[in-house]
């Protein structure tokens, strides 16, 4: 009898694991559906089409000071020594890292393309909000 009712305990315990693990599962699952949710409701932020961008919020004050003096062949050397970027050639959605103050107070924000995690800078006329 003491042996039957050890394996009734067992038995219990067992079933209470793998109610707990199954509540704890739905549980992340909630929680991840409801991040997903709630980052679908952030306003998105996009670089425009046709602009530049630099990895140092010193070369893209250059190059926007270099292209107002009207001065295209500093530009493309920028280009060349890898200080600036190419001519973007399609709206693409961004990240921005600078703080969200930024937003309404710089002249320049730092921003990362969705999906990778180097970050880079660009006049703050040149993002776009949706």
């Amino acid at each position: 009898m003491g042996c039957s009712n050890q394996l009734t305990v067992k038995l219990i315990e067992l079933k209470q694991t793998n109610t707990m693990k199954k509540l704890m599962l739905m549980l992340m699952v909630a929680c991840a559906a409801i991040t997903v949710e709630a980052q679908d409701q952030l306003p998105k932020h996009y670089l425009q089409q046709d602009v530049y961008y630099a990895e140092n919020k010193k070369d893209i004050q250059q190059a926007v000071r270099m292209g107002t003096e009207g001065d295209n062949q500093a530009l493309a050397q920028m280009i060349v020594e890898g200080k600036l970027s190419m001519p973007t050639t399609k709206r693409q959605e961004v990240f921005l890292t600078s703080g969200m103050g930024d937003l309404l107070t710089s002249d320049y924000l730092e921003f990362r393309f969705k999906g990778q995690t180097s970050k880079h800078w660009t006049l703050r006329e040149w993002i776009e909000h949706d």
